[in-house]
């Protein structure tokens, strides 16, 4: 302190009066540099997750991209984890270990717009078999491969979200 008050009585900038400046500037800018990588250090979950790998297919076919959503059940603590499709293939990360529901986002624009509304946007078609849309249950155990081929029921067609 008492070397603060005398930097500050001298009234020429000498070399000594900015060391004594920028000497507490310098200690200043660690401590906040130490605070802000241990605020920003990577937090261990609070419930086991686990990676899965592998496949989504429709009647045999990859699935050229979609997405995938990884509920925990009642019973299971955890977050949602999502990956994307991509050529059939995707990896989640995070997943809660248990009982989760597996819901699957697959669509596909038809070449039609729908001008219903003020800008006109690409008609989609939900490729999901109507008796998967409400999910698939899955019991994750740890990094496992699954593979998850999608059958649509005989005479079934896919939906459109074009207005009726």
């Amino acid at each position: 302190m008492k070397v603060s008050l005398v930097c500050l009585q001298n009234s020429s900038l000498s070399a000594e009066s900015v060391r004594c400046f920028t000497r507490p500037a310098i200690r200043l800018g660690w401590a906040m540099l130490a605070v802000f990588a241990l605020g920003c250090a990577e937090e261990k979950p609070k419930f086991p997750i686990a990676t899965i790998q592998g496949t989504v297919s429709i009647d045999g076919k990859p699935v050229k991209e979609g997405s995938l959503q990884f509920m925990p059940g009642k019973d299971v603590k955890g977050q949602v984890a999502q990956a994307k499709i991509a050529d059939g293939k995707f990896t989640a990360k995070n997943v809660p270990v248990g009982q989760v529901r597996v819901m699957f986002n697959i669509t596909r624009a038809t070449g039609k717009m729908i001008s219903e509304y003020s800008t006109p946007y690409p008609e989609m078609e939900n490729l999901v078999p109507k008796d998967k849309r409400d999910g698939v249950d899955l019991t994750v155990a740890g990094n496992d491969n699954v593979k998850f081929d999608l059958l649509n029921e005989p005479g079934s067609a896919a939906d459109s979200t074009a207005p009726k």
